[in-house]
Order: C-alpha cells, then structure tokens, then sequence
C-alpha cells in the first residue's frame, strides 16, 4: 500500500466538500449523545451501549474516509507501468492505452483525472469529499465508508424522526415547521430555539438517503465488476464472488468490519469475462 505524497486537491470544491464532512460527523455525533440520545434515555446503560455503537460507527467511517484520502491508487502505485518497446512487441499489452496527457502506457481499465492530473487505476470517479479519485486501491475503504456512514445516518435519522416529532412534538409540529426544513430561508422569518434541531436534522436525512443511493448504484457496479466510465457493464463481470474479491479482497468479510484488516487485491483485474469463462 502506497501513500499520496499530497493529499491536498487541486480544486477549491473539493477542499470545501472534506472540510465540512470532518466538521459535520463529529459534530452530528456530540450533537445524537448529548442531546438527543442523552435526554431520551438518561445516563444509563441504554446511553452507553448507544455511545458504544455510535464510536465503532465513527471509528469506521473516519480511518475508511482517511484511507480514501491518503491511499494512492494511481499508476505510480504499481510496478507495472510498460515500457515502449515491449508495448509494441508484447501481445498481451493489446489492452494497454498510451495516455496523451501522462505520456505513460498505462494498464486496462486506467483511466485520466483532470483533478487528480494522473491515470487512475481502475478508475470510477473522482470523489469531492475525499479530494481524491475512488479506484482499485481505495475502492474497497470508499464503499465501507458508505456502508458504516449510511447505517449512522439512517440511525440517527430514526431516533432524530422520534425526538423531533413525537418526544418533543409539541415544540417543534406548527404549520411552517415544513417549509422551514424544505425552504430554510425560512427560519429567517419564523425563528425559534428550535432552528438548529430542524437544520441537523435535514442533513441527517440527506445524509441517509444520499449515502443509501450511492451504496446501491455503486455495489450493483461491484458485483459486475464494472465502474462508472465503462459503457459494457459486463465486460469484466468474472463471477459475484471473484468481483466482490477485486474489490473488497480476499478477506473481504473482515474488511467490512475492520478498516486496519489485510485483505490482498488479484495482482490482475483487467481479464475479459469470455477468456475468463472460456478456461
């Protein structure tokens, strides 16, 4: 595994995107245990186990999102860069490409980000709240950072969905109460305490439905072992269980629930689906 020697993006929006996420989930988090959680249930063994539940949650969702920024998944992470003569020479490098842009010959299924300014290997999208490209490396620790954020999310959203509306309903059900939530330049005319319940709230659900989306979408390209930016979705498909170990390795089960676990990727992922079956 190889680090980026800079982690910082060369977009201004991507930078605005990372910094608000590390600001919002701990402030979300302090916001569900003293608050929300805290005044439901009091400071008992029901709050703990809620805390305990709550760090494993954030634990997950920072070291997979700080694996997503620090790991290098460009083509200088591998060895295997082809030089010019054997490009020409070498029939099995009819797959490889010759980027104009990195003037490198780099492997199948690599693909130029114009953030990033490298050929990614296994390329499926620049990610803006990680200021950094989502490929072979790191796709593994972008969908688990998915999976642990919408499962907080949808937790939080639950509980906030209770507190707001039935718990402390009184306070918070009104007529304008929706158009505050849906239309927050309202709260500029109808202010109350209560504002900033409904604001937390609002990106909570967000959150959850956000994540939830881009789970699916994108472990429906998995288990095709497909990514976004290739047209025949089934190009590579080798098999559920082979797609979900170039992905997520050979360990994957424990990958899922354990950002630190080892898991080793197939040195070669580029292999058609028809020479595959045709063994």
């Amino acid at each position: 595994m190889k680090f980026r020697k800079s982690i910082i993006s060369n977009s201004k929006q991507d930078i605005a995107c990372s910094l608000f996420l590390f600001f919002i989930i701990p402030t979300v988090f302090y916001y569900e245990i003293q608050h929300v959680l805290a005044e439901i249930h009091g400071y008992n063994y029901i709050l703990y186990t809620h805390i305990i539940l709550g760090c494993y949650l954030v634990f997950n969702i920072v070291v997979n999102l700080m694996h997503i920024i620090l790991i290098d998944t460009s083509v200088f992470s591998t060895n295997e860069l082809m030089t010019t003569s054997r490009f020409k020479t070498d029939p099995t490098a009819k797959d490889w490409n010759l980027c104009d842009k990195c003037e490198l010959i780099v492997p199948p299924r690599s693909w130029h980000c114009d953030v990033c300014n490298v050929c990614i290997l296994k390329r499926d999208h620049h990610c803006m709240f990680a200021g950094n490209c989502v490929g072979l490396n790191n796709n593994r620790y972008f969908m688990i950072f998915l999976l642990h954020f919408f499962i907080g999310a949808t937790y939080s959203f639950f509980y906030n969905s209770y507190y707001i509306w039935i718990y402390r309903g009184t306070s918070f059900i009104a007529w304008f109460t929706p158009f505050k939530m849906f239309f927050p330049m309202f709260m500029m005319f109808f202010r109350s305490n209560n504002d900033w319940h409904l604001f937390l709230y609002m990106l909570i659900m967000i959150g959850s439905i956000f994540t939830g989306v881009l789970l699916v979408y994108h472990m429906k390209l998995i288990v095709k072992n497909a990514t976004t930016h290739e047209k025949n979705k089934g190009a590579y498909d080798l098999g559920r269980a082979q797609n979900l170990k170039i992905v997520f390795g050979d360990r994957w089960l424990w990958s899922i629930f354990w950002p630190f676990a080892e898991s080793t990727l197939p040195e070669v992922y580029w292999n058609p689906a028809e020479s595959q079956k045709s063994r």
